[in-house]
This record gives C-alpha cells, sequence and structure tokens, in this order.
C-alpha cells in the first residue's frame, strides 16, 4: 500500500504513487507544506520533550513513534518530490537540447536530407533488433 499524505494546501489525499501526475503548483505547494510539517514536528518533539524533562516524566512513547512516522512519511514524500523535480529537469533540457540539435542538422543538412537519415537510423535499428531477437 503506497504512502499518502492529506494535503491541506491542495486539499486532496495524495499517493506518493502519485506525484508525477500532480501539476508544479500543486508539486510546490504541497512542497512547502511538507517541509512546514517537518519542521512543526520538530518544534513539537522538542517542546514536548523538553515540557515533560522539566516534570520529570517521560514523554508518551506512543506519540514520539507516531510523531517520527509521520515525520519520516513527510521525508519520504519530499525526497520523492526533490527526485521528481531533479528528472523533470533533465527532461527538460534533454528536450530543448534535442530541439536545438534538430534544427542544426536541419540547417547544415537540409530538412529532406536530415529525414533520409532518421528513416535510415530507424530502420537499421529495426533491422538490428529483429537480429538480436533471432539470436536469442
Amino acid at each position: 500500500m503506497p504512502l499518502t499524505f492529506e494535503s491541506k494546501s491542495i486539499t486532496k489525499t495524495v499517493s506518493i504513487d502519485d506525484l508525477p501526475k500532480l501539476s508544479r503548483a500543486e508539486i510546490e505547494l504541497l512542497r512547502n507544506e511538507l517541509k512546514k510539517a517537518v519542521l512543526d514536528m520538530d518544534t513539537s518533539l522538542a517542546d514536548i520533550t523538553y515540557e515533560k524533562h522539566q516534570d520529570g516524566l517521560e514523554p508518551n512513547k506512543n506519540w514520539l513513534h507516531a510523531i517520527k512516522k509521520k515525520q519520516t512519511i513527510c521525508e519520504t514524500f519530499l525526497q520523492t518530490i526533490k527526485d521528481q523535480l531533479k528528472l523533470n529537469n533533465s527532461q527538460f533540457i534533454q528536450k530543448k537540447y534535442n530541439k536545438i540539435l534538430q534544427n542544426l542538422l536541419i540547417e547544415a543538412l537540409g530538412e529532406d536530407q536530415l529525414k533520409a537519415i532518421e528513416q535510415k537510423a530507424k530502420n537499421l535499428t529495426f533491422e538490428g533488433m529483429i537480429d538480436s531477437q533471432g539470436n536469442t
């Protein structure tokens, strides 16, 4: 069962598996909410632990466990978002590079010559795949 987070900022329960389906704006709102949640939990842990220590008591172990579990979930979401943003940025850069390369090749070779080369590359690729499947 995938991890979920009940987001107030985007008013929905988000599964960690559904993060790629969120818009960039939703990701940013969720990321900010998660960061704040982790900081608030850190503060609560510190405050309660200090208060209990002052009173000569131990904090409730079940409460501590629940808070640490929530923190771990939030941090897992944050890491997944970070990884997703890195991937999106690298894909964006790759697409931009490919577009610029395509334009330069058209400029240097002409559109007809480039299309002929691309078709030849496709044909050779498929022929290579068919050959390799026949050899297995």
